[in-house]
Order: C-alpha cells, then structure tokens, then sequence
C-alpha cells in the first residue's frame, strides 16, 4: 500500500524543474507483490505535467531573486573525501564528500527558516555579486582562495552577514590542514584543534568492552555523537 502525496506536490516538484530552465522528467516505480508495475504515481505524474504545461510560459526568462547564496565549489567536493572507495561509479556519485553533504544540509536549514536561497559556483560569486545577498553560506568550503577571502572580507565590511559551517577554509589546496582559519579574522577566533574522540566508529554503535581476551585487538569505542569537534579559541571576538 503506497500513501502518495497530493496532487499539487508533484504540480510543484515539476514546476521548479521547469522554472531553473531543465527538462522535466520524472519517473516512478511501485510495485505490487507479484512483481507488477503500480500505475497510480505514473498517473499522478502525467497530471501534473498537463497542469504544469498550463503556465509553463511564465516560467522561463526571469531572474532568479534571493536572499541567500550557499556557495558550491567543486574543489571543496573532491579535497576532502572521508568513504572507503567505492566500486560502483554510480554509487560514487551519489556519495559525494563532506562538502557536498554540508551543501544538502544548508539547503535544508535555509527551507526550514522559510528564506529564499540560490546554490552559486565559488567562481561566478564575487563581491559584485555578492552585493546581491543578505548572507552568503560556506558550506564546508575546505579551501578558499585568496581572491575570494579579499571579496568576502569587503563584504562583510560593507555590512553583508556571512555563515561558515564545518572545516571552512582550514585546508590548503592541496588538501592539508592548516594551523589557522584562513578567515579567522572574519570569524572572530582561532583554530585550537580538532577533537575527533566521539567520531562515529567502524561498529556503529558504542560497545562496552570487559577484561574478556576478546576485546584484546579491537578499538575502544565511544558515544558516537558528531563525526569531530573543533576546538577554538579567542581571537578578539565581539558580540
């Protein structure tokens, strides 16, 4: 039994394919038991489409307006990559890295806070664009060219508001790490370490170990509670 969604759903969800100037495509899969293709999403599919195909006029030729840019960087994507190899490349893509991660959930939190957002490459945004936003998000943005920190710096002088998440720009091209924040000016603090004790671990759970001789060559586990922290320390912060 399927508990699909309502109409105006999909009506949306192939309105905003249309309106960022893609072809609409979706396609749908239910099963019965025997193996047997379910056609009640396809239908609900098709519906939206003819709705859609109503407007979809007015969805072209606009510019794009809003109140966040979520920086995406493709160096950022592959610098940092914490999964095993995977075989798969289909698999591969669809795992991503860190960044890519922090980039979905800055998605997330900006639909949760009902603020319009637009994703922008790292090398289409300069301060001229920038101007164009009420806050830029740094998703963990590994590395940040210098270019890039001079435009953010006078942006955040000219009263623009930014929010950096995760390890941005504690990692130089080459994907080392740093002693300091490469905008540890703009951020108002230091780089003390990083604390990764309470990482998730290879059990993915805490198992508490006994003196038993069995525990002998496995790895002390521990709460899982964030993959790391990083530890800080004042830098002539203000409030």
């Amino acid at each position: 039994v399927y508990n699909y969604r309502p109409d105006t759903i999909y009506e949306l969800a192939a309105a905003e394919i249309a309106a960022q100037d893609c072809r609409v495509f979706r396609y749908s899969e239910p099963m019965h038991y025997d193996g047997t293709l379910e056609f009640e999403e396809a239908a609900k599919i098709g519906k939206a489409y003819r709705k859609v195909e109503q407007f979809e006029h007015l969805l072209g030729n606009r510019k794009v307006m809003a109140d966040i840019a979520i920086v995406q960087s493709d160096t950022a994507d592959s610098l940092i990559v914490r999964h095993p190899i995977i075989a798969r490349s289909i698999a591969r893509a669809k795992e991503g890295g860190m960044h890519r991660k922090a980039l979905l959930g800055a998605m997330k939190l900006c639909d949760a806070s009902q603020y319009t957002w637009q994703v922008v490459p790292e090398f289409e945004l300069d301060y001229e664009k920038m101007k164009q936003y009420k806050m830029i998000i740094l998703p963990n943005l590994f590395y940040v060219r210098e270019e890039f920190q001079e435009d953010l710096k006078r942006y955040v002088e000219e009263g623009g508001c930014i929010f950096l998440a995760g390890e941005t720009g504690l990692y130089n091209g080459d994907g080392q790490m740093l002693d300091e924040f490469t905008l540890s000016e703009l951020m108002g603090f230091g780089f003390a370490g990083k604390n990764e004790e309470y990482r998730g671990n290879d059990w993915a759970a805490f198992v508490e170990q006994t003196e038993d001789s069995i525990w002998k060559y496995c790895e002390k586990t521990t709460p899982p509670v964030l993959n790391y922290i990083l530890e800080t320390k004042d830098a002539k912060a203000k409030v």
